[in-house]
């Protein structure tokens, strides 16, 4: 259990809906002028004109004029869900444009992260344009010798930008040219691309909202911010994945348990990583595959291949982070572990895993080839980039976002590499467990106004998570361990004269739960929810963490 809990909006009590609705909008930095869209989001006036990114109609004249001359496009993606997902749909809008299209996705360890050269010596004459989605923006060597050779390259990408960029006959990047909402997703840059494409297009003008599902489950797969355009994308995304034509977004679908929403936290739970799964443990083609099938047959025969893949993933990365974290010195500022028989694709799902464990910023390296192969995490108020930067004489390449990057080096430097880190940051604060919430709440408001409030807030995401609720001074009936292995702690609470049920995932075997007894008052930390059993709607906390009356730490924060 935390010893703190760190709560937004100044860390008094809501009592009111009003109040709440005001503190969770104050937490999420939506103005009040800006409550509107974020509530009702509206196609014509959220999304916003593709052709407000800067070289867009340089980009669409280009293939216009290899459709009119027959020419082909290589669509060169990137091998997570991301770019899987921006690659199928760029190549979906191009084929009904009437522009011959063809993909190629990299290999993690064969290929590496971008752009290869190797890559581009076998296809070079094969192609006569090349779109690089969800990568290519930090290329600017590969892209100017493939410019040298009359090929044409436009850029679709969103990824941090380097000091010098590229000279590619177009750059879409959505943090240059005043683009109105610099936060998109690579595959929210592609459909950008798409919308333009597809405009001139006779036969339907839904076409580029039909794209929207793949769009979806790129942009949340990613965690960008889910505010802005984003918010816009994903909650119209959503209605058309629930409607999706795509026989393998059918198949996805079925992974989402029977009665369980199709909502943003179920994509991002459920579906991502099995997209992102090929990718990290061989080659990311049969995700393609599957988004692009043609039959149900198909789709079937590749989810197939794509679970196997899951299981492996989980396996492989659940033995990965317990070796990480015995190896992990405890007085570092830096959490760092890397070894030569660590599968390069996880090692950044254990970064991120430790990063949340132990608060602090963790590098974790494994087998890349050649090379060696790392990504770093790191909590709010770290940008890895930088720390990057720091030992950039050191690394061979390096790219990312401010918490969360990657990139290779030689095995010979990793010690060097650990030891520049660890002299450039501070010692880590006092190791003491926290928890984050959005606001405290009084008891009063634990009922079905609320939850109406919560699911507004919805599609829930990086930057506009579930909202995490303070209740204190909550009787507790009773509770019970559930579940398989008894982990899980079923409650119930007396709220407002009657009886609401609780739950705690792998809070049973807690000591502070073990130590509970039946009416003592607890402060819960958690989500006010709907749940449905058997035909029949309740209310239900889902607590995330839980201490007797007084005992916890409350911080008030500015922000969340």
């Amino acid at each position: 259990m935390a010893e703190v809990w760190r709560v937004g909006s100044g860390g008094g009590t809501a009592n009111t809906i009003s109040a709440l609705r005001e503190a969770l909008l104050v937490q999420r930095g939506i103005l009040p002028a800006a409550a509107e869209s974020f509530f009702e989001p509206r196609y014509e006036r959220d999304v916003h004109d593709p052709r407000a990114l800067q070289q867009m109609e340089v980009a669409v004249q280009r293939l216009r004029r290899a459709r009119r001359r027959s020419e082909r496009v290589l669509v060169y993606g990137d091998y997570d869900a991301d770019g899987v997902c921006g690659t199928a749909l760029l190549l979906t809008a191009l084929r009904e444009s009437g522009v011959e299209a063809v993909p190629y996705l990299p290999h993690r360890l064969e290929d590496g992260y971008g752009l290869n050269l190797r890559v581009l010596e076998r296809l070079a004459a094969e192609f006569d344009v090349l779109i690089s989605v969800d990568c290519g923006v930090s290329n600017a060597a590969e892209i100017g010798w493939l410019q040298e050779r009359g090929r044409d390259v436009i850029v679709v990408d969103h990824h941090t930008l380097p000091e010098v960029l590229p000279e590619a006959l177009a750059i879409l990047h959505p943090a240059l040219g005043g683009y109105p909402w610099p936060f998109l997703s690579g595959s929210g840059v592609a459909w950008k691309l798409a919308q333009a494409l597809l405009e001139d297009r006779t036969g339907d003008p839904e076409a580029e909202k039909w794209l929207l599902d793949l769009c979806c489950l790129g942009t949340v797969a990613d965690m960008v911010p889910l505010l802005g355009e984003n918010r816009a994308v994903v909650r119209f995304g959503l209605e058309v994945l629930r409607r999706s034509r795509r026989p393998g977004v059918q198949q996805l679908l079925k992974l989402i348990r029977h009665g369980e929403e199709i909502s943003s936290e179920a994509v991002g739970y459920r579906l991502a990583p099995l997209l992102n799964a090929a990718g990290r443990m061989d080659h990311a083609q049969p995700a393609l595959d599957l988004l692009l099938a043609a039959t149900r047959e198909r789709a079937e025969a590749l989810m197939v291949r794509l679970c196997r893949y899951n299981d492996e993933r989980r396996t492989v990365s659940r033995r990965v982070q317990a070796e990480a974290e015995r190896v992990v010195e405890a007085a570092s500022p830096v959490a760092f572990a890397y070894n030569k028989q660590w599968p390069a694709g996880v090692v950044g799902l254990v970064a991120g895993r430790l990063s949340e464990l132990l608060s602090r910023p963790s590098v974790v390296i494994g087998s890349g080839g050649a090379h060696a192969v790392g990504s770093v995490r790191a909590p709010v108020g770290y940008n890895v980039l930088e720390m990057l930067q720091g030992v950039r004489e050191l690394v061979i390449t390096v790219g990312g976002h401010a918490r969360a990057a990657g990139f290779s080096v030689s095995w010979g430097n990793v010690d060097g590499m650990r030891e520049a880190l660890l002299n450039s940051l501070p010692p880590p604060r006092a190791a003491q467990r926290e928890e984050r919430a959005d606001a405290v709440i009084d008891g009063a408001l634990l009922g079905w106004e609320s939850v109406s409030l919560l699911e507004q807030f919805q599609p829930y995401g990086f930057g506009n998570e579930r909202p995490a609720l303070v209740v204190k001074d909550v009787p507790l009936i009773d509770w019970r361990p559930v579940g398989k292995t008894r982990d899980h702690a079923k409650m119930r609470f007396q709220v407002n004269f009657e009886t609401m049920d609780g739950i705690g995932f792998g809070l049973a075997k807690t000591p502070v739960t073990q130590t509970l007894q039946p009416g003592a008052a607890v402060d819960v930390l958690g989500y006010l929810e709907s749940n449905e059993y058997r035909g029949r709607r309740s209310l239900q906390l889902r607590v995330r963490d839980m201490a007797p009356a007084g005992t916890v730490r409350i911080v008030p924060v500015t922000s969340n």
